[in-house]
């Protein structure tokens, strides 16, 4: 049997640990405060992304090979009955949308359902190339507070080349900025935000003169650290560097945080004088 949404949904491995549903402990007594969760279907992704365990033609598939760690599958009647059982910590929860012809349906069905049976607040991880017109407001209406854009690439560029034409991923750089502006719209400004991937060829210019961008029109970024999946395009590929991401989070934690107005333009500022 398929096991395939809107019956089912993956877990992160640590939401899973949570709900007790897989054992295990939490470094140092830490918590889980974000149920995420993940649609999934038997066809899979039909996104082809270089750097991702569920892209289309990832050389092997498996609960394990999708950034880093496990995904179980569950029925969402389990995780609905488990997060009101009082024993999870949850303070949100996040729905993810992979590329699928049925996914923009069952989001307003998961993101309806999630918010009224758990009640807590939902965020909805959009993917763009699947959104058409009212999509977005759709999801708001079912109940979604916030709204996320995977654009994970720092450039045009790179974009194109992990998950545009360089992959035949469908995905397009317009697009994506074009559903992140109307989602300020629908949700408001401070309730969307982006992922970005440190390490997948940018300057450390780019990815915080994009962090800026991003904070620009009302919106946080959430900073991956690249790392090679197996399976992927990129499997034999080195990791981000440690420092590369670190500095790249500070700034971040500096712009989100509003400890300066234009960070780049700051930096700049300070090399000038410096010299």
């Amino acid at each position: 049997m398929t096991l395939t949404s809107p019956t089912y949904l993956r877990t992160s491995l640590a939401a899973a640990m949570t709900l007790g549903l897989r054992p295990g402990l939490f470094f140092r007594g830490a918590g889980l405060d974000c149920l995420n969760l993940l649609l999934t279907y038997g066809e899979g992704c039909q996104a082809n992304c270089s750097y991702c365990g569920l892209s289309r033609d990832t050389v092997s598939r498996g609960e394990d090979n999708f950034i880093r760690v496990e995904w179980p599958t569950y029925t969402v009647e389990e995780i609905v009955r488990r997060s009101r059982d009082g024993a999870a910590s949850f303070e949100r929860v996040c729905l993810s949308m992979i590329m699928h012809p049925r996914a923009v349906e069952d989001t307003i069905e998961l993101t309806e359902r999630l918010n009224r049976e758990i009640g807590l607040p939902v965020s909805v991880l959009v993917n763009p190339s699947t959104l058409h017109d009212g999509d977005l407001e759709a999801f708001h209406t079912a109940g979604a507070d916030m709204a996320t854009v995977a654009i994970d690439a720092a450039t045009p560029e790179l974009f194109e080349q992990h998950r545009g034409s360089g992959v035949t991923g469908g995905h397009r750089w317009d697009r994506y900025w074009q559903a992140l502006e109307e989602a300020a719209l629908v949700f408001g400004g401070g309730r969307i935000g982006a992922h970005l991937i440190a390490g997948l060829g940018e300057t450390e210019r780019e990815l915080v003169a994009l962090i800026q961008k991003i904070h620009a029109r009302g919106g946080q970024t959430h900073l991956f650290s690249f790392y090679p999946e197996q399976g992927s395009k990129l499997r034999n590929s080195l990791p981000c560097p440690s420092g590369h991401v670190r500095r790249i989070q500070l700034a971040r934690c500096v712009i989100d945080c509003y400890l300066a107005v234009d960070l780049q333009r700051e930096i700049d500022e300070l090399a000038r004088l410096t010299w």
